[in-house]
């Protein structure tokens, strides 16, 4: 075992290059783990969850919250594919039945508009996050 290194870097993620060209920002195991104290425990993610994310794995939130919260918690992880769009994601409602969805605020008002009764898709959902 190596033991825990605060000062190294665990992470680069690359910033979406708005404002000039794409610049990696390194991030500390020490970050890392303040990340996961902070915000898993706000999230009190469990291991019988099964998170699903509409976010790109390039943002903060979209690998943080999806992938790294979880994996801390022991949760699953369900990514989508491809195009994410209501009938993508509707799908993998379906498919995955997550109890944690994280998304955007367009996304989460296409996926309730059209909901009739009887949709189930949603059932399973205890915690939908949004950022954006």
């Amino acid at each position: 075992s190596t033991g825990h290194l605060p000062g190294l870097t665990a992470l680069i993620q690359y910033t979406s290059g708005s404002t000039g060209r794409p610049k990696g920002v390194r991030h500390a195991t020490s970050a890392i783990t303040a990340m996961l104290d902070g915000f898993g425990s706000l999230l009190a993610l469990r291991a019988d969850d099964t998170v699903l994310s509409t976010a790109r794995m390039s943002f903060g939130y979209g690998f943080g919250s999806s992938v790294l919260c979880a994996l801390d918690a022991g949760a699953t992880t369900a990514l989508i594919r491809g195009a994410v769009d209501p009938h993508t994601v509707r799908a993998a409602l379906r498919r995955h039945r997550p109890t944690v969805l994280c998304s955007v605020p367009r996304l989460y008002a296409a996926l309730l508009d059209p909901l009739h009764p009887g949709d189930d898709s949603v059932a399973a959902l205890r915690l939908c996050l949004t950022a954006g």
